[in-house]
């Protein structure tokens, strides 16, 4: 009877496991993704997607050291949106901090400065200080797109902190939508709680999104996107890189590899060149 339940217990244990794994997404390049990205690596981390289809462009392994919080483990991943000319970038944090159970630095900031000196105005910034903790910063910058960007992190241990930075083209954006303030923050915090609770392995949903996009004026496939001019495009991949590296500067900066003076000096840089 005792080797039938050990049996028994075992065959339902690995049936769990399995069923969990199975379940886990991973993200390669080439992909074309719509709603979410479940159980993110088997890490219990769900992603909430805009409206659409994300083609992905980077999916790919960052690893970084800190004096106080020992190394860390990141997956950036950039996507694009061909049809609505969005653009994603996400950076998730594969294992946890180390050496202690609060983050140092008091809390997470709005609308950061780097995003200030990009932007041509501020919409909309908000905060949730519950567990997990968000804050949101939605901007119109001086290169011709919105940024709608949204920070999450842990509030107890083990300490998890993602970052989700989207981007559309002003030719893109409902301004009707964008201008009603009180229907904006709705959304934003809507969205903050769906990536809130994706970290905590919940389904949410970023669907209000599809309010902003005015989709009479894009393109309808990617073939018509291949077929702009080499200008438009050059520009793009311009735009496209000055802020990547934007946002990894800024990630360096939170994650203390640089300081605030070298963050300055070369964020000022990035954006004088371009």
């Amino acid at each position: 009877m005792y080797r039938y339940l050990t049996y028994v217990f075992s065959i339902l244990f690995l049936f769990t496991f399995f069923s969990i794994s199975i379940h886990a997404q991973e993200v390669f390049v080439g992909d074309v993704l719509e709603g979410q990205i479940t159980n993110f690596k088997n890490k219990g981390v769900n992603i909430p997607l805009p409206p659409g289809k994300w083609n992905v462009d980077k999916s790919e392994r960052h690893d970084s050291k800190t004096i106080n919080k020992g190394q860390k483990y990141w997956w950036n991943i950039k996507l694009y949106n061909y049809k609505d000319n969005g653009e994603l970038y996400l950076r998730i944090q594969i294992n946890p901090a180390s050496g202690g159970n609060k983050w140092s630095g008091g809390s997470m900031e709005r609308c950061q400065d780097w995003i200030k000196e990009a932007a041509k105005e501020i919409y909309a910034q908000g905060a949730e200080r519950g567990s997990p903790q968000g804050v949101y910063c939605i901007s119109e910058r001086k290169d011709g797109y919105f940024h709608f960007r949204f920070e999450t992190r842990t509030s107890r241990s083990p300490l998890y902190w993602n970052y989700y930075d989207l981007y559309y083209s002003t030719s893109s954006i409902n301004r009707n939508q964008i201008n009603n303030t009180k229907e904006l923050k709705k959304i934003a915090e809507d969205a903050m709680k769906a990536i809130s609770w994706g970290m905590e392995g919940r389904s949410g949903k970023l669907s209000n999104f599809i309010k902003f996009i005015k989709h009479s004026n894009n393109s309808s496939s990617l073939e018509n996107l291949e077929t702009s001019n080499e200008t438009t495009s050059s520009t793009k991949v311009e735009i496209s890189s000055s802020k990547e590296k934007l946002i990894e500067l800024k990630s360096m900066l939170d994650e203390g590899l640089i300081s605030q003076e070298q963050y300055d000096e070369k964020s000022s840089k990035i954006l004088d060149e371009f």
